[in-house]
């Protein structure tokens, strides 16, 4: 499955008029056809329908609904919100015939409503001029049927104050951008993706949902399954290490070593971790078994911290830099195209130089620019999380906002080394860490909800990974 930011969207547009010696009234009309269409099968038994139309292309979508809405039978409202609004010649024809048009909201109640105020077009700062109608939509009971893109929301950037919700939206040429970002999630339900010619091809994100991992041979031992090394846990902080060096041992990693630099003797460790104080030459002779060394959870910021991070860049060992260690990082570091950098929002303002509301609105481009920066793997924490490597972004399957509490990070970055360590400093290793802590999250959102902690997650791992084990 494929996302699309505005520029692609119009490249598919100029590949179809191209292809079919067509012009952008043509494809109106056609996706006024195929929308009404898609309706139908969702809602066969609508006889009447009330459409609110903006002022750009949007509002000629939905003109070209009502079009096909009116020659069908059906009991037809158009409500032009804005005091103008773009027509097609024929839609100009048409309605100078039919008297269907007004500026108004309609008094009475109607089967469904199909929204059409704005479109991809959408920019936020437009937002003030379409509250009143946005608002009234979402009052209706009956339901709102979006073209193309929920009002409101910004198919690649910041989203408007008020959107839309909707029970269904037909969207042209494929999924949007904005689709996944910020609050759009919480306004896209169902979404069906119409096409005049689906043979059309376009670069898009790729949107990825599918985890498969390789069952372990019957002659597999713990040497197999790679050493993570994590470094960590200052004072006040020392079960930001914990949790990932746990997260790496129920992910399947064959020794899970932590380095702490607090006194952490009166906490309560599990065995199964290789726990010591922090001391650079044991970590020096460690590095000879190539582990993957994961710097950051709980590490505190520092002048001691920075001497270390400098350290084990200069190490050539697969490196996961989290939490207070990108605090340290530089670009001008010699890290290796095989590290990962696993910033949420603040962390990646601060690596980038901006503010966190830019990265917000825009994490996309973000990630991209941080992957260009730091020519490393990146994976931008988020509402959807992205993952950038090679100048290419990909969004995976989002966890549900019960993870928004401490240290459920922390578990992400150590099931990260421990999928490198088993199977090497790919994309697909990184990627498949994401998604493994994705669908735990659904598990454990099940029992706790808002009151799910970091730990409850560590189980939870252990049987997704048992689930989609081939």
């Amino acid at each position: 499955m494929k996302y699309y930011n505005k520029q692609q969207i119009t490249n598919l547009e100029r590949s179809w008029y191209k292809k079919y010696n067509k012009n952008h009234d043509d494809l109106i009309q056609v996706f006024g056809q195929l929308s009404y269409s898609k309706f139908k099968n969702f809602f066969p038994k609508i006889n009447s329908v009330c459409i609110v139309v903006g002022k750009g292309n949007n509002g000629s979508d939905g003109l070209a609904f009502a079009i096909e809405a009116i020659n069908k039978g059906l009991k037809v409202y158009v409500w032009m919100c804005q005091k103008y609004i773009s027509m097609t010649h024929n839609q100009e024809k048409f309605f100078n015939k039919h008297s269907l048009i007004f500026d108004e909201p309609p008094t009475e109640s109607y089967d469904a409503y199909i929204d059409a105020i704005t479109g991809t077009g959408f920019q936020a700062k437009e937002n003030s001029s379409i509250d009143l109608p946005i608002n009234w939509l979402n009052l209706q009971k009956n339901p709102v049927i979006s073209l193309d893109t929920p009002s409101g929301l910004n198919i690649s950037g910041p989203h408007g104050d008020h959107v839309v919700n909707n029970q269904l939206t037909i969207t042209f040429f494929g999924r949007k951008v904005g689709f996944l970002i910020g609050k759009g999630m919480d306004h896209i339900n169902k979404v069906e993706v119409i096409s005049p010619d689906e043979t059309l091809r376009e670069n898009g994100f790729e949107f990825i949902d599918q985890l498969e991992l390789p069952k372990r041979s019957s002659n597999f031992h713990k040497g197999k399954a790679g050493r993570v090394c994590v470094v960590g846990s200052n004072y006040g902080m020392e079960g930001a290490g914990i949790l990932s060096s746990m997260a790496a041992l129920r992910s399947g990693v064959g020794y899970s070593y932590l380095y702490y630099l607090s006194s952490i003797n009166h906490l309560k460790i599990d065995p199964c971790i290789m726990c010591q104080k922090y001391n650079w030459s044991v970590i020096e002779e460690l590095i000879l078994k190539n582990p993957v060394c994961l710097l950051g959870p709980g590490m505190g910021r520092n002048s001691e911290i920075d001497s270390i991070i400098n350290k084990m860049i200069e190490k050539d060992v697969n490196k996961i830099i989290d939490a207070d260690a990108l605090y340290m990082i530089k670009p001008e570091m010699a890290l290796n195209t095989t590290d990962v950098l696993t910033p949420h929002y603040k962390e990646a303002a601060h690596l980038l130089n901006k503010t966190v509301e830019e990265v917000s609105n825009y994490p996309l481009e973000s990630a991209l620019l941080l992957n260009q920066k730091y020519s490393t793997m990146i994976v931008l924490k988020g509402p959807t999380t992205i993952f950038c490597n090679d100048a290419k972004a990909k969004f995976i399957i989002p966890g549900y906002p019960s993870l928004s509490t401490a240290g459920t990070g922390d578990v992400l970055s150590g099931i990260i080394a421990s999928f490198i360590a088993q199977y090497g400093a790919q994309e697909n290793s990184v990627i498949n860490a994401i998604i493994v802590h994705s669908l735990a999250s659904r598990i454990v959102d099940k029992k706790y909800g808002n009151g799910l902690i970091a730990s409850d997650l560590l189980k939870a791992i252990a049987h997704i990974i048992q689930c989609h084990t081939l």
